[in-house]
């Protein structure tokens, strides 16, 4: 019967986290925004960059896609982390500290290779499409 309260506490820390994760995304939003656009603004400097929305709907569909897209990784990691110390307690000192370095550099490696993506590569593409769509 422990493990069903177990179980129960986990999910609900997990639904509990991934609400105030996402809700902290949320209302840093504008500052996500930017962060993915400043490129283009500061490749073009010479030029005046104006991103203009005709639609509402579309601003408020590109903030909840962009905070999902940045909560969705570190939901992923937390859920990860509450499993593996779920099993903690079935697992030896050596297969629990050789996990745990192995999932240490697999998140260091995902945060480093996300960040590159998100700020880097995603500008960049959108940059090269802005440069040769037909005007």
């Amino acid at each position: 019967m422990f493990y069903f309260y177990e179980i129960k506490f986990r999910l609900k820390y997990i639904f509990l986290s991934s609400f105030f994760i996402v809700s902290g995304f949320y209302y840093n939003s504008d500052l996500l925004l930017f962060l993915l656009t400043h490129r283009i603004a500061e490749v073009n400097s010479n030029e005046t960059v104006l991103f203009t929305y005709s639609n509402p709907v579309e601003l408020i569909r590109l903030h909840i896609i962009i905070v999902l897209y940045f909560s969705s990784f570190f939901l992923f990691f937390s859920s990860l982390y509450h499993f593996l110390s779920f099993l903690k307690s079935s697992l030896t000192f050596k297969e629990y500290s050789s996990i745990s370095i192995f999932l240490i550099l697999l998140f260091t490696l995902a945060t480093c290779f996300n960040l590159y993506i998100s700020l880097l590569l995603f500008p960049d593409f959108w940059l090269h499409s802005i440069e040769t769509s037909p005007a």
